[in-house]
């Protein structure tokens, strides 16, 4: 970044976009914090520079809808979310595949939430986006599925959950490895459903 930052000025697209790509790589090391003081930087640029309504402001957003989540920041993480979407939207219509990231995330904030129906209804969307470009047998469906999976859980609906989570754990496992956060999260949701 220290030579992109020498050539071009610190709000330059360009800046914004290596420090986007490096709060990814600090995000998958666990440096929350830190990617997202990078995020909020790299948005102040793109929307000073390239507009609000661009796609690196929406991208950018989704990222930072998700961290707040994470960090049980629900009506921050929704503005973004929603704010994110707007611009998707505007851009590529309310059923693209770009929207599969916002539904996503919108629905686990309704999860974190405890808005069962709101988040069953963003996975089903998303998963219905994924389905109809990638087939039933695409990783991000099964994402998906497993998502809904713990909305069935949290509505008592054990057996659909236990074999919705049998059904899509094994080809998330495949893709992104069992030490995955959200495959371990999935993984031990189905032994604690099985277990009673």
């Amino acid at each position: 970044m220290a030579t992109r930052q020498a050539v071009y000025d610190d709000s330059h697209p360009y800046v914004a976009q290596v420090k986007t790509i490096l709060a990814q790589i600090l995000l998958s090391q666990g440096k929350i914090h830190k990617a997202e003081r990078l995020l909020k930087s790299a948005l102040k640029s793109f929307e000073r520079v390239i507009g609000d309504s661009a796609p690196s402001v929406a991208s950018t957003l989704v990222t930072l809808g998700n961290i707040s989540s994470s960090k049980r920041k629900f009506t921050e993480a929704e503005e973004q979310l929603k704010r994110a979407k707007a611009i998707i939207d505007e851009a590529s219509g309310p059923n693209s595949f770009s929207s599969v990231g916002v539904f996503s995330a919108m629905g686990r904030v309704y999860l974190g939430r405890g808005l069962w129906p709101e988040a069953a209804e963003q996975f089903e969307r998303a998963i219905k986006i994924t389905e109809s470009m990638f087939g039933p047998d695409h990783p991000e469906v099964a994402k998906g599925r497993c998502y809904l999976a713990l909305v069935y859980a949290r509505h008592m609906r054990y057996t659909d959950a236990i074999t919705t989570l049998r059904q899509n754990l094994p080809t998330l496992q495949r893709w992104l490895g069992v030490d995955d956060p959200e495959v371990q999260q999935f993984t031990e949701v189905l032994h604690k459903l099985t277990k009673h």
